[in-house]
């Protein structure tokens, strides 16, 4: 599944500060910034609500937005950033970054891991190393994951080389970094050591 765009409208705010920001919270609304592509940066406010039910689609913060700015400018923007009420866990504000819909850009996303391998069903123990997968592409084609079939990985650290990625989409890690890695089963390493211990003990064969 790949990105859609979303929708929201935005209103310029003359007035800053922790005060004016409080006021706006009470009117319903809550204050962002965009920063635009060699733009000057505007302080914006928007509806909270809109923007939340956004942020719980499949493709959370990598949703690519139609920024309606008093109806007279629409950018293309995706989430820069945002803050919490630590509390109420409300979003009480966000910054945009406009964006190229043309130029790939990094972004990162889940890994999700499926299959069942024969090293874990013998007691392999799994270690996801990246949980989130950092990818080049253009932000229309974001996809929601990317995902991992471990059913033929064995014992040992598997590459981000061995991701197969849709047309489009690069990675943006080093391509020899392990992403995932099956542990032997400690009795199995106990039992390997002991033996390797017991040939060494014995030393070489005498005449």
């Amino acid at each position: 599944m790949l990105s859609q765009t979303f929708e929201i409208s935005g209103t310029i705010r003359n007035s800053h500060g922790k005060g004016s920001s409080r006021q706006l919270r009470k009117l319903g609304k809550i204050p962002g910034v965009l920063y635009g592509m060699g733009r000057p940066t505007l302080n914006i406010e928007i509806d909270p609500k809109k923007m939340t039910k956004m942020l719980l689609t499949p493709l959370r913060r990598n949703i690519v937005i139609n920024l309606n700015i008093d109806n007279f400018s629409n950018r293309k923007v995706m989430v820069r950033d945002l803050q919490i009420d630590p509390i109420h866990r409300g979003l009480i504000h966000i910054d945009f970054i406009e964006i190229d819909p043309e130029i790939p850009i990094k972004v990162s996303v889940p890994l999700n891991i499926f299959g069942k391998s024969e090293a874990i069903i013998a007691g392999g123990q799994l270690e996801q190393i990246y949980h989130k997968i950092p990818i080049k592409v253009i932000p229309e084609k974001i996809p929601v994951s990317i995902s991992l079939d471990i059913s033929s990985i064995g014992f040992g650290s598997t590459a981000a080389s061995q991701l197969k990625l849709p047309v489009g989409i690069e990675l943006a890690i080093d391509l020899n970094k392990p992403i995932v890695s099956i542990k032997m089963p400690k009795i199995e390493k106990d039992e390997s050591l002991k033996s390797a211990n017991a040939t060494n003990s014995n030393g070489p064969a005498t005449t």
